[in-house]
């Protein structure tokens, strides 16, 4: 059972005045960049990077640009909205027969690997699963994973629905993966969000330094 993980990173980034995979969190990483290493050390068998037409890819690590599992797709409906970058990635994985596929946003960078194989892992366990999506106290969060019985379902999707409103629908057989730290699941959409990863970044450096 293979499972595509599908990087959102063609958002407009109206809120932010620009691009946010190309924002930066520290010298010599970005925003963007993150969160593809997390899913490129993850155990998924595929990556598909959903980007804007025009992306310079400036942001994307060095290390991506040699990893086998990594495929960059340029969405060309990107600016309707995000149901046609996730529709776009789906079809990917729909494509090239992977049973499942974890959607992961370029704007949470502090989504680790771990988090990711335990999507991965609980879809596995039970894989009559449609969905497991991430926890954070009575809320449910991205990252998600998808089974192929929620594809055609997403195929359907319009401007910036997301995944999230077809787990609602009758017969959906789910579970919630608790998220214990909410920093995980953290997502950037204003600037104010930009400074506040930039200082948990940097608070991170330092204790690392300091031991």
């Amino acid at each position: 059972m293979t499972i595509a993980g599908i990087y959102l990173a063609a958002g407009a980034g109206k809120r932010m005045g620009g691009s946010k995979p190309a924002a930066e969190l520290l010298p010599g990483i970005s925003l963007g960049g993150r969160g593809l290493n997390a899913l490129l050390a993850s155990s998924i068998d595929a990556a598909i990077a959903i980007v804007r037409p025009g992306d310079p890819l400036g942001w994307l690590p060095e290390a991506a640009d040699c990893d086998p599992k990594l495929r960059i797709v340029f969405c060309e409906e990107a600016g309707l909205g995000m149901a046609h970058s996730l529709r776009s990635g789906i079809a990917c994985a729909a494509a090239a027969g992977h049973e499942a596929a974890i959607v992961a946003l370029a704007d949470q960078p502090f989504v680790t690997p771990a988090l990711l194989n335990g999507l991965a892992n609980v879809w596995r366990s039970s894989p009559g699963l449609d969905y497991v999506i991430s926890g954070l106290g009575d809320a449910s969060l991205p990252p998600v994973l998808l089974a192929r019985s929620l594809y055609a379902s997403v195929a359907g999707l319009q401007g910036d629905q997301g995944a999230k409103r077809l787990l609602a629908e009758p017969g959906m057989e789910g579970r919630i993966m608790p998220i214990l730290e909410s920093t995980l699941v953290f997502d950037i959409d204003t600037p104010g969000d930009l400074q506040l990863a930039k200082e948990i970044m940097s608070k991170s450096k330092k204790s690392n330094t300091s031991q």
